[in-house]
């Protein structure tokens, strides 16, 4: 394990001086042992770990949003980057580091104190439950996916008649990896659902907290509830290391976006394993951990701001000395009636695994309290509408035979060009990996509802990226209205008295209200093999890159009072106009028109309209307005 290289701190003595003295620095805290608390994050192996980074993004850095810009305006601080990031695009991948410009950040660029607990984006504290096992949900759904969707997408998320609708149900999150048992479950897994099937809301899961425990291994079939779900999938699933040169500062800067982000740690029975006295931070007298020791179970708490004076006198000498100065706020899942209203401290110094604090010994068993030094962030999409749908019955006893596959192909072949799980994000995920992902033959052998008889469930999946994967090594086949092959595959893995059936299957394009039917030949069967559907539909529209520049051209040259945005103007999937320049070339017979500082999203529909009022020099018009659909898919 590398040790953590902490940025250096000015300390101010004198803003403390009348608490100094009055703080408890000699007696270790522990927290009410008559209440029993669960946690649910299986540790990962050393293969495992290294499979996900070789498959995750790494942040390589992190440009600051205009939140970051109004919290350094208040604390009086100079403003490095010339403009603040768009929301939703602030993060650089080490894969994308050579195509950006960067700004070198230091801790003196950054905010000294961000709590995100308190926006309207993050929810309120909840309980995960005496007996449930379910801490990965409730850390990467609904703390984190729920303040981070709803920070794009200016939802408020903690207050007010509809909040539920914004909140993440960890429920159905948590029952879709678990192997159907209330035993736990990998971080890694809990990301996949989120990026290939999306989460659902509260609103649409009932029973969300109380029913956790009692419904564990049921999956909540239902067309309309996993189609909703994908409005919610993430961008990307990132991993940031702490240990690396600009890790903290990098950290810090998601966090000063208005970001949380999620860590696994060691937990023993209650985290007492998380060894605390009372300090202060943000000026308060608040529970800080100053190291963490190694214990058996695993956990997942969500980190919601920092306080670069926070400060623990671990030594007990009276002084701020290196190490003790500088913590993390953490969320946990445990209530509000856990720690200080639901939260605790972590000192930035207990991210080693040796301490810095001068005069500090006995620390026996300490180590780094993110699990390899890791924190995961998973980029929320700004919107999300889903190019092509598949709505699939299924009818199964063993969930855990049961694998599903899309395909595309063009018209003049019944079989797919290229393929993949329904449950595949990146090569950690292709079909039969050991998984626990639901549709990817997980564990417990159960039917859908977690009984042992066969039932009918009815799923819709998103087949935007299996088109995307077609359309990457095909650049020039979608240019609008292509006719489209897309295939449904059930596989069944063992070969006994159950047997998995393809009862329906049909392909929605839900932005032009086009459904198309497979309505002969199913249902299928499988039995320790394999059975696949095909349905034909035209995909509409263009697939273009975010900063596509169309070009329009006229026979005639045109009216310069006609090149405005009333006659040329392009509306994106719930019909809002988009920002977009206008520039007529010098014979006015070509007009170029391009998106205003990359106002087009990834992952969303869009059309572009000439008016009927576009005029010619000699008067004329078009006969028609005409329509052009394109999709924004990188």
């Amino acid at each position: 394990m590398k040790n953590c290289k902490l940025i250096s701190i000015i300390i101010i003595v004198a803003l403390f001086c009348n608490i100094l003295f009055a703080i408890n620095v000699f007696s270790e805290e522990v927290y009410d042992d008559n209440i029993e608390y669960c946690t649910g994050a299986l540790k990962w192996t050393n293969e495992q770990m290294n499979d996900i980074k070789k498959n995750f993004d790494e942040i390589a850095y992190v440009k600051l949003n205009g939140l970051s810009f109004q919290r350094l305006e208040e604390e009086g601080y100079a403003i490095l980057q010339s403009e603040p990031a768009e929301l939703g695009h602030e993060v650089i991948s080490s894969n994308d580091i050579n195509n950006e410009t960067i700004v070198s950040l230091s801790n003196s660029d950054l905010p000294s104190y961000v709590d995100n607990s308190s926006n309207n984006s993050f929810p309120e504290i909840k309980n995960q439950g005496s007996k449930s096992n379910s801490c990965n949900s409730w850390s990467l759904g609904y703390y984190q996916m729920t303040n981070n969707i709803s920070l794009v997408r200016g939802k408020n998320a903690k207050t007010g008649q509809n909040v539920d609708d914004y909140r993440i149900s960890p429920k159905w999150l948590n029952n879709l990896v678990n192997s159907g048992e209330n035993a736990g479950s990998f971080a890694d897994d809990m990301m996949c659902v989120i990026m290939n099937y999306g989460a659902a809301s509260w609103s649409k899961c009932t029973g969300t907290t109380t029913n956790v425990v009692s419904n564990y291994n049921t999956w909540n079939a239902g067309a309309d509830l996993w189609e909703s779900a994908l409005e919610n999938k993430a961008n990307r699933a990132m991993y940031l290391d702490v240990y690396t040169s600009n890790g903290i500062d990098n950290l810090k800067a998601l966090l000063s976006n208005g970001y949380v982000v999620s860590f696994g740690t060691d937990s023993g029975y209650n985290l007492g394993n998380w060894i605390t006295k009372t300090g202060i931070a943000n000026s308060k007298s608040e529970k800080i951990c100053y190291y963490v020791k190694e214990a058996n179970d695993g956990h997942f708490m969500t980190i919601v701001g920092y306080d670069d004076d926070a400060w623990l006198d671990v030594n007990g000498n009276g002084q701020r000395d290196i190490g003790e100065v500088g913590a993390f706020k953490i969320a946990n899942s445990w209530g509000s009636s856990w720690g200080h209203g639901g939260y605790i401290w972590l000192l930035y110094d207990a991210l080693d695994t040796k301490t810095s604090i001068p005069n500090v010994n006995n620390q026996t068993g300490r180590t780094a309290a993110f699990w390899e030094g890791l924190v995961y962030f998973l980029e929320p999409k700004v919107s999300y509408t889903p190019l092509i749908l598949a709505q699939v019955g299924i009818n199964t006893a063993r969930r855990s035979q049961l694998g599903v596959k899309i395909g595309f192909s063009n018209i003049t072949t019944n079989s797919p060009n290229v393929i993949r799980s329904v449950a595949e994000y990146g090569d950690i995920y292709n079909m039969g990996s050991d998984s626990s992902v639901a549709f990817n033959f997980p564990k417990g052998n159960k039917n859908f509802s977690g009984g042992n008889i066969a039932e009918e469930g009815i799923f819709t999946f998103d087949l935007t990226p299996i088109v995307i994967d077609y359309c990457n090594s095909h650049k020039d086949y979608f240019t609008g209205n292509c006719d489209s092959r897309l295939y449904i595959q059930i596989i069944d893995n063992k070969s006994d008295m159950y047997e998995n059936r393809l009862t329906s299957f049909k392909v929605i394009d839900r932005i032009n209200n086009v459904i198309s039917n497979v309505s002969s030949g199913l249902p299928l069967s499988a039995n320790g093999s394999t059975v696949t559907a095909y349905t034909n539909i035209k995909i509409k529209p263009m697939l273009v890159n975010k900063n596509k520049i169309f070009n329009a051209v006229f026979n005639y040259p045109i009216q310069a009072q006609s090149i405005n945005s009333s006659n040329i103007y392009v509306n994106d999937s719930k019909n809002n106009a988009i920002q977009i320049n206008l520039k007529p070339n010098f014979n006015r017979n070509n007009v170029t028109i391009s998106p205003i500082d990359d106002c087009y999203n990834n992952d969303e529909y869009y059309k572009l309209y000439l008016s009927s009022n576009i005029l010619t020099d000699g008067g004329n018009s078009l006969s028609e307005t005409r329509q052009m659909d394109f999709y924004v898919y990188k």
